[in-house]
Parts: C-alpha cells; sequence; structure tokens
C-alpha cells in the first residue's frame, strides 16, 4: 500500500498543471474566440488590497466582448465601446479621446422617437462632420436634426477627434 501511494505522489509532482505560481507567458493559448462564460484575468488597478499596483481579478469574457447598451435621456457613454438609445431629448457625453486607446460609440433614437441628440461638448475634441468633409470647430456640440432614425456611430483612435464612421439624418456643430 505504501508503494502505490508513493507512485501516486510521483505521478502527482510529474503532471503539468498550472499553479499559483505560474507566470501567464508560461499559459497555453487559446486559439478560438472565447465563450461568452469563460473568464480571463485582470489587474483591477482601482483596488489595491493585493499590492500597490492592483489586484488580479477574473472577469467573464461576455463583459469585453459584447457592448453595453443604454437607454435614456442623458448619459456619459463609457469607453472603450457603448450603445445609446435615445428615448427623449437626449444628451450624449463620450470620454475625451485618449492616445494609445480606440473608442466606438453607436447613439441613436429609439424606434418611432424624433428627438434632437446633443453630442456634449469636449474640451480640444473635435467631431467630424456627418459628411465626412471637415472637422467642427473643438470645443463645440453637435445636433442631430431630431427627426426618426437619427443615428451616428463615432469612433476615435488617437486624441483630439470623434471621426463619424456612418450616420444617418441631418447632423450639424
Amino acid at each position: 500500500m505504501k508503494r502505490i501511494f508513493m507512485i501516486f505522489i510521483m505521478l502527482f509532482m510529474m503532471t503539468p498543471f498550472a499553479r499559483a505560481d505560474s507566470k501567464t507567458s508560461g499559459l497555453d493559448e487559446l486559439t478560438t474566440t472565447p465563450a461568452v462564460d469563460d473568464f480571463m484575468q485582470i489587474i483591477d488597478k482601482s483596488d489595491t488590497s493585493m499590492a500597490a499596483t492592483g489586484t488580479n481579478k477574473k472577469i467573464l469574457a461576455k463583459t469585453l466582448l459584447v457592448p453595453p447598451v443604454a437607454a435614456g435621456g442623458s448619459a456619459s457613454v463609457n469607453a472603450p465601446y457603448a450603445y445609446y438609445v435615445c428615448t427623449g431629448t437626449c444628451t450624449v457625453t463620450p470620454p475625451a479621446p485618449t492616445a494609445g486607446f480606440s473608442y466606438q460609440f453607436v447613439i441613436f433614437n429609439d424606434t418611432n422617437i424624433s428627438t434632437v441628440i446633443t453630442l456634449e461638448t469636449i474640451a480640444s475634441v473635435q467631431y467630424e462632420n456627418s459628411g465626412r468633409t471637415a472637422l467642427c470647430t473643438a470645443n463645440h456640440q453637435m445636433k442631430s436634426g431630431g427627426a426618426v432614425g437619427d443615428s451616428i456611430t463615432l469612433i476615435s483612435y488617437g486624441t483630439g477627434v470623434y471621426y463619424t464612421a456612418g450616420s444617418k439624418g441631418t447632423w450639424t456643430c
């Protein structure tokens, strides 16, 4: 019996497995799209209970893969991407573009809603006009015409500008 136990211990010690002290770079790579119920590791820099540089936490893949959808009147959309559905007159404030990050926001009127959508002024940031022919003056709002179906998709891949990837309706700076 003692011999069987020793063989079991030796086999266990030789079996590769991920331990708490394994480096992430030493783990096998997932080569397919993560399932929405897969977990990923993330460092929460706002939580310093584990270390001054942040705390390791798990996060569901769907949190990162599925854009958040919100609806209402006025709101700030959060980076890096989001959908916002205006259910009445609304003012939407995107974050200021940051170097090294890209943002994408889709903002539109709800079904059969004809109301003005205002993209709020962001200090030192320009919106591209909906015709994609020029940049609006910095520190100005951008507004829809207030028609049913008004929508805009904003993309930023650097600092200072939100580009119009697509729009419907009349938009002015």
